[in-house]
């Protein structure tokens, strides 16, 4: 698991290294909290063709210590949707 350490006001920034083969424009985050719901999602613009280290601002509203689910997808021109990585990130606060 990536350990993130969060602001209950200010969230957290997570740094996550993504590879793109150029097949993908965009990319969308999911993240699911401790107990499976979806807690936040973003869709951005893939980094261009090769490794990019996107930077994600994840809102500390609602925000609890416990393990989410990051889910990255990757999402064509035309549309289409393949999941690209599935990331476990261990959230506490930094009190």
């Amino acid at each position: 698991a990536m350990a993130v350490v969060a602001d209950r006001k200010a969230g957290a920034v997570l740094l996550i290294d993504v590879a793109n083969d150029g097949s993908y424009g965009a990319l969308n985050f999911e993240m699911t909290d401790p107990q499976g719901k979806a807690f936040w999602t973003e869709t951005v613009q893939a980094p261009a063709e090769g490794d990019g280290t996107m930077s994600l601002l994840i809102p500390g509203g609602g925000l609890q210590a416990g393990s989410y689910a990051l889910t990255i997808t990757g999402i064509t021109a035309q549309g289409s949707r393949t999941q690209l990585d599935r990331r476990v990130l261990d959230v506490r606060f930094d009190e």
